[in-house]
């Protein structure tokens, strides 16, 4: 929850970066969500610490989204998991998931074991809260 506060992911082109609502929800098949004040709709997060994320595993992750009651709230789909997403299967099955929610509205990122990284790599401070040293 602090890194989506300091990073804000929601919301980019409003005038308001203060965060209105960041929570945990174990529901819908979603881990977190959250929106910027004056964003009209939410990112969700859906954690995946599996072994062997393949294709099918991304396709029914977005299967049971798509089933859940967070449909017309979302703008944003984030599919986080700690495997690498860069193979051909993955990456055909992201891209198809991708056309799926966008004939939604809502977009798909990928933080995979890479992206995660980067987008860790300046927040020392949480990880260590989370991690500890190694």
């Amino acid at each position: 929850m602090r890194f989506h506060e300091k990073t804000g992911p929601v919301g980019r082109g409003t005038t308001s970066g203060a965060t209105e609502r960041i929570r945990r929800e174990r529901r819908g098949s979603i881990d977190l969500y959250a929106r910027k004040k004056l964003a009209e709709k939410y990112t969700v997060y859906q954690c995946k610490r599996e072994n062997k994320f393949g294709a099918s595993k991304i396709k029914a992750a977005v299967n049971t989204f798509l089933e859940g009651n967070w449909v017309e709230r979302t703008g944003l789909l984030v599919l986080c998991t700690k495997e690498d997403l860069r193979s051909t299967s993955r990456t055909n099955a992201l891209e198809t998931r991708r056309t799926l929610l966008g004939a939604r509205g809502i977009g798909l990122r990928p933080w995979d074991a890479s992206e995660l990284n980067i987008q860790l790599k300046d927040h020392a401070r949480i990880v260590d809260d989370f991690f500890g040293r190694a």
